[in-house]
């Protein structure tokens, strides 16, 4: 069977997703797995409009390009991929649940879907991952994850009304100076594994934002940068939500406690 056939018969549902090349990691026909991009999926120029379940591109597929994948994806869609593919263009442009890039050659997200109800970036290895930009975020977007994106040093670009962000592992991100300008609204920010030192009053300035969890897993909450951290997000987290007096409030609290860097907008 031709691929474009087994396209066909999937969408059909006469066959088992499982048996499609987009949902099989076990796949190891070594050709298949040397192709550069998914254009045999729709004939040249066109694209498949919707792909009703989950859709998976492993990383073993070793592919350059995305052009040739399905518009709409009505699952979760999971991408893998090594430092061959370096662009998101052709990717699905609406997610109905999650996506997930799992990726170390991506350095921005143009051309990545414009509506996920979960983005999940994975660097995978901080100092290997070439993402240093978010522009291309979704503009519909209920939560976003960021993990282990080693070069990513702002926040800009980012989905800017969401319910979750959650920072993991990700060390060039240390202050979120003027972050109200890039989200105006989020319910809750988790930071892992990072350490944060400087400008955070503007946090109190984003709509909705009342939880700030802070977890050190891998590294040691003790250093004085880890104490620093916590003792001045203690001192912010009274001020959530209180506007410009939040921040004149907060700024002095900050500075009484000499925690000045923290205390700069």
């Amino acid at each position: 069977m031709k691929l474009q056939e087994i396209m066909e018969a999937a969408d059909k549902k006469s066959l088992a997703v499982t048996d499609l090349v987009f949902n099989i990691d076990s796949l190891k026909r070594e050709g298949f797995m040397l192709l550069p991009d998914l254009q045999y999926v729709a004939p040249k120029g066109t694209r498949m409009k919707e792909w009703k379940d989950d859709f998976r591109l492993p990383a073993n597929l070793r592919l350059t390009s995305l052009e040739g994948c399905p518009e709409h994806i009505t699952g979760n869609c999971e991408i893998s991929s090594g430092v061959l593919l370096t662009s998101l263009k052709g990717c699905p442009n609406i997610v109905d649940r999650s996506f997930t890039l799992t990726s170390l050659g991506i350095k921005d997200l143009i051309g990545g879907p414009s509506s996920a109800t979960h983005y999940t970036i994975n660097g995978v290895f901080g100092d290997h991952s070439q993402l240093e930009s978010l522009e291309g975020s979704p503009t519909n977007c209920t939560a976003f994850y960021l993990y282990s994106c080693g070069k990513l040093t702002s926040l800009a670009g980012i989905t800017k009304k969401l319910r979750a962000l959650s920072i993991q592992d990700c060390g060039k991100i240390n202050n979120f100076k003027n972050l109200n300008k890039d989200i105006q609204s989020l319910e809750t920010l988790s930071l892992t594994d990072i350490i944060i030192i400087s400008n955070i009053l503007s946090l109190i300035l984003i709509n909705n934002l009342n939880n700030i969890p802070i977890i050190f897993s891998r590294m040691s909450e003790h250093s004085d940068e880890a104490k620093n951290m916590k003792t001045a997000f203690n001192i912010l987290r009274k001020y959530l939500g209180k506007s410009n007096q939040g921040v004149m409030d907060a700024q002095r609290e900050l500075i009484d406690a000499g925690l000045q860097e923290f205390a700069k907008l």
